[in-house]
Parts: C-alpha cells; structure tokens; sequence
C-alpha cells in the first residue's frame, strides 16, 4: 500500500474509533496512531515563537463582540506575532461545545453572553504537543477544567483568558468572521451553569 494511502487509512481508522467509542484518551490514541500536533503557526500557538518573550501577559478584559469586530491584519508570518496577538484577553462566555481536534487541541466554542449569536473559538494545545513551551503545564490545567465542563455537558457561563491569534479564515462553526481566537488559552475557570 503506498504510504499515502496508509496514512490516510490509519487516520480514518482512529477517526472512526474515537467517534464510537467516546474515548477519553484522545491524545494517548492520536500519539499512538503517530497523528501529528499542528503545523501552522504552531510557535504561536503554543508560545515557543521568538516573539513569546513579548506578550502583555496582564489581561485585557474585553468581550467576544469586541474580539470578532477586531482587524485582520493583512499578513500574518509563520514564526512571529501580529497586532494583536502580543497580548493576553479575559472575556466572559457561554461555553458551547468543547472537542478535541485531529491536531490534539482542545477546541472551546465560545458565545457572547450578551448576544449568543457572535461567537469564538478558543484552543488548548495538548502539553504532549507543547514540550519546549514553558506553559505546558498551564495548558493541563485548563484542560482539565474543560475535560470536565464537557463531561457534565450543558452551557457554562465561564471566564477565559487567552492569547490572541489570527487563524487561517475557513468554513468552522463557531469562529469568528475575522479568525481571531484565544489561542492558546491560559486559564479556563467555570463562573455558573446556565439554568434553562
């Protein structure tokens, strides 16, 4: 079989493992598998750019509305930050869904509790995936905390802080028109269940 294709197969196969099964040990499956962490832009997600040294790691408190209305910049090099990416925001949100994606992230899908409509992505690298970053253990920590958010299921009003990152635009739900995110996020603490 050519390697191609045996790479694809191997995917498809943990895909539709993971999918059945439920499985809890995601990240275990993905590194076992050989699944790689992600590719672009990964220093800045995880902060071992050159740039990291950098960020105002004092939160900005802000709102997803005002997050999703911030410019694209034009240009955003593999390595280095942007902008606003040299910063750290505090916003308050529902918290939607919570997934784990193919690159090993924890993917947070975030609405504005003001107006559910304008909504957010933000990520958590797997610590796996971050091994050179000095915050791979507060990465774990804020995993933690959304591994068990998603396993009570239900909206959660909580409070989240994050660097800001301009991703690729693509088709996600969730994210917003410009593609800026927190990603990654530094802290993730759970402020009350909404009662509906």
């Amino acid at each position: 079989m050519v390697p191609e294709r045996r790479s694809s197969l191997r995917l498809l196969l943990v895909t539709a493992f993971m999918a059945l099964s439920g499985c809890r040990t995601l990240d275990r499956t993905l590194q076992h598998a050989g699944i790689p962490c992600g590719l672009y832009r990964w220093p800045v997600k995880t902060l071992t750019d050159p740039d990291a040294e950098s960020i105002r790691l004092k939160p900005i408190d802000t709102s997803i509305r005002q997050l999703a209305g911030l410019p694209r910049p034009a240009r955003r090099p593999q390595n280095r930050r942007v902008g606003s990416e040299f910063y750290v925001y505090r916003i308050k949100a529902l918290i939607a869904t919570v997934h784990k994606e193919l690159d090993q992230d924890l993917h947070l899908r975030l609405r504005d509790p003001l107006d559910p409509e304008i909504e957010i992505i933000a990520e958590i690298p797997s610590p796996g995936c971050a091994i050179r970053s000095r915050y791979k253990s507060v990465f774990a920590s804020a995993r933690q905390v959304a591994e068990s958010l998603r396993a009570r299921g239900g909206e959660t009003l909580v409070e989240v802080s994050g660097v800001g990152f301009f991703d690729a635009l693509r088709d996600q739900i969730g994210g917003a028109s410009n593609g800026f995110e927190l990603h990654p996020v530094l802290e993730l603490s759970e402020i009350e269940p909404v009662r509906r």
